[in-house]
This record gives structure tokens, C-alpha cells and sequence, in this order.
């Protein structure tokens, strides 16, 4: 499970927002392989009054454990390309990304180092 968290400049339209959503979603989808159920993403417009002026954009990426150098590379430029698709050249696109291990990371109750329709590297509990 990836996730992604959006933060932009204020003045989206509609449209963009959901289009700036499925682009993520797809740069997460094909630059780590996988599916797009598999990520969410949350996008908030920032005020000119809440960024510096060499804000364009930013995105934190939380994602687990067991990425390579090249594959975060890659998502990198699909994701920058895909900021860009949708809201031009408006300032650099920033991103941190966060890896989590397995007993870090639970969906609907459940850690994925106890879900047994993972495969982990961690012992089942």
C-alpha cells in the first residue's frame, strides 16, 4: 500500500484535482508495480499565505520497505511528469519518500506482518 500526500498550489479546478489524482495514482501504479487499489491519495491546495515563494509543489510518499535506488528513480520522474501534466510549470515538484516496514503499516485493523494474503519477510504473530 502506497500513499500520497498532495500538497499544491490553491486554485485547482475540479477537473484538475481529478486528474491530478489519477495521474499519482498512476505514476504509483506503474512505477512500483502496482495495482492502482493498492495506493490513495490526499491533495491540499495551499494559500499563497501558506507556502514560501518557491513553492511549486510537494509530495510526501509513504510506501513499504524493499524499493531499489532505480525504481524510486523511476516513480520519481513518472511522478513529476505527471504533477506537471496536469498543473504546467508552476515551480519545482519536491518529493520525500518514506519507507515502512511491514509491522509498521495495517489496513482495517490488521498489520501487514499479520495479514497472511501478504507476503512478508516478517514471522506471522
Amino acid at each position: 500500500m502506497t500513499h500520497v500526500y498532495a500538497y499544491v498550489k490553491e486554485g485547482c479546478s475540479k477537473e484538475q484535482m481529478k486528474d491530478l489524482i489519477a495521474g499519482i495514482k498512476s505514476a504509483v501504479g506503474e512505477g512500483f508495480n502496482l495495482d492502482e487499489k493498492a495506493s490513495t491519495v490526499a491533495v491540499k491546495e495551499l494559500a499563497a499565505d501558506c507556502h514560501s515563494e518557491n513553492f511549486g509543489s510537494f509530495m510526501l510518499v509513504y510506501t513499504a520497505k524493499g524499493k531499489g535506488f532505480d525504481v524510486k528513480k523511476r516513480f520519481a520522474k513518472l511522478l513529476n511528469q505527471a504533477i506537471r501534466n496536469v498543473l504546467g510549470d508552476q515551480g519545482d515538484v519536491r518529493m520525500v519518500i518514506k519507507e515502512q516496514a511491514n509491522d509498521m503499516v495495517g489496513l482495517n485493523g490488521i498489520l501487514r506482518c499479520n495479514d497472511r494474503s501478504v507476503n512478508t519477510a516478517y514471522e506471522m504473530g
